[in-house]
């Protein structure tokens, strides 16, 4: 397919600041960003308890732990864990957020020996690895928040697209927990804004650092960066040095790929093995998309319904960034279909379409080029928006209030009584989570 089949290229002024954006002071805008970053920190510690959530984060943990104080990859046998090639067991999820812990785990350390037989020493190490997700997801939106101002959204709108992203998805869910996607997310957006610089910036700097954000994202889920393609694409089609282009982007995304492989390599005895034996993209697309979308277990109508704007948004959004809204209709397109795919498209034991979150900050710029200005709109239409940003919120609050979710007992008690608790409006998340945080 030819570049100009998609016709991604779309006037330099698309990305532009408006002419006040450009009178703003830089220092208005880092206070602006220090408190949203402040705020969301603040919200998500309302409710922490130190827990890392489902087995994902539980692994994760135990290799940071191991290479604190193994200094080994290695971790101790655990039945979610892959047997290396050298009858070892290892964390099969990619070791990006492992080795980012790191820090946090030897604060804990710390911590443990100060308050050595008042609280377990295991618990402390623990809640202190579980601030990880708070701190990322703070920084995840205002990193959406920076990338709205870059696409020229007024202050109002880019702080509605974070946190459309970040209160009105399961996003708010996962910093009770230590899984993946707000970091994933987190790297994909610093890769997209990079993206979106390297067309009104002749340096390579931004080319080499949205490949470098991607490849990151690689290392937390590799699937990422089956994007590659699509963002190199973008690139060549709106620079006019694409043999410099392609290099900067594709020296730094080999170099982490290359790093990645390597680690395959020494656990597995392949690059290309991450771990994840016996698990596959064998769903039957039709199904898991549909799933992703429409299922009361984890459908996106249901725990992310402020995302549906996203669809009146895109035009809008597209008048004036038109090949920037192509990429990111692309990429979650490419996303929703790979994780359609996969075996376990619902996400295991998490709360709504958990696969698609790392992608939902970029729909949210669109959901957010849906909504009127604030500063035109009726008293109506400005309570209308407040009351559809609580309704969205509650989906959220639900699990976050709820107890501890035994997932496991669930699902085998459906599956003894032939239900199938995906489909099955009674076995509904939110149902049962209700109940619990009555």
């Amino acid at each position: 397919m030819t570049t100009s089949a998609l016709n991604l290229s779309v006037p330099t002024s698309a990305v532009t600041p408006s002419t006040s954006q450009q009178g703003s002071p830089k220092g208005q805008i880092a206070r602006a960003a220090l408190a949203l970053f402040a705020f969301c920190l603040a919200t998500f510690l309302l409710l922490f308890n130190g827990r890392l959530g489902i087995v994902d984060g539980e692994l994760m943990f135990r290799m940071t732990e191991s290479m604190v104080e193994r200094q080994t990859a290695a971790i101790p046998q655990h039945e979610y864990a892959s047997k290396g090639a050298d009858g070892q067991y290892y964390s099969k999820y990619g070791p990006l957020q492992s080795v980012l812990a790191v820090p946090l785990y030897a604060v804990g350390r710390l911590a443990a020996d100060r308050v050595a037989g008042s609280v377990s020493g295991d618990q402390v190490k623990r809640a202190a690895v579980a601030l990880f997700n708070p701190i990322t997801l703070s920084l995840l939106t205002t990193a959406i928040f920076l990338l709205g101002l870059t696409l020229g959204f007024s202050p109002g709108r880019a702080a509605a697209a974070a946190l459309i992203s970040t209160f009105g998805t399961s996003y708010w869910y996962l910093s009770k927990t230590f899984n993946s996607e707000p970091l994933t997310g987190l790297c994909l957006v610093l890769s997209f804004t990079a993206l979106v610089r390297a067309r009104g910036d002749r340096s390579l700097t931004p080319v080499w650092l949205a490949a470098l954000f991607l490849g990151l994202a690689g290392t937390t889920r590799p699937v990422a960066l089956v994007l590659a393609p699509l963002f190199a694409l973008y690139l060549l089609t709106c620079r006019k040095d694409r043999l410099p282009t392609l290099i900067a982007f594709g020296a730094p995304l080999a170099l982490v790929v290359g790093c990645l492989g390597l680690y395959n390599a020494a656990r597995f005895g392949s690059p290309l093995q991450s771990g994840y034996f016996g698990e596959s993209f064998t769903t039957p697309i039709w199904l898991g998309v549909s799933g992703l979308l429409l299922s009361p277990r984890c459908g996106l109508i249901f725990y992310a319904p402020l995302l549906l704007l996203a669809l009146p948004g895109y035009r809008r959004f597209a008048a004036n960034h038109r090949a920037e809204a192509r990429v990111i209709a692309a990429t979650f397109a490419v996303w929703l279909v790979l994780s359609g795919a996969w075996w376990c498209w619902w996400g295991g034991w998490g709360v709504g379409p958990r696969l698609l979150l790392p992608v939902f900050p970029l729909l949210a710029l669109l959901a957010a080029s849906a909504l009127p200005s604030w500063g035109t709109a009726s008293r109506g239409i400005r309570g209308a928006m407040v009351a559809a940003g609580l309704i969205a919120a509650l989906p959220q609050l639900v699990p976050l209030l709820a107890a501890h979710p035994e997932w496991k007992q669930i699902e085998l008690t459906t599956r003894e009584r032939g239900h199938d608790e995906m489909w099955d409006f009674r076995y509904m998340p939110l149902v049962w989570q209700t109940g619990n945080a009555v």
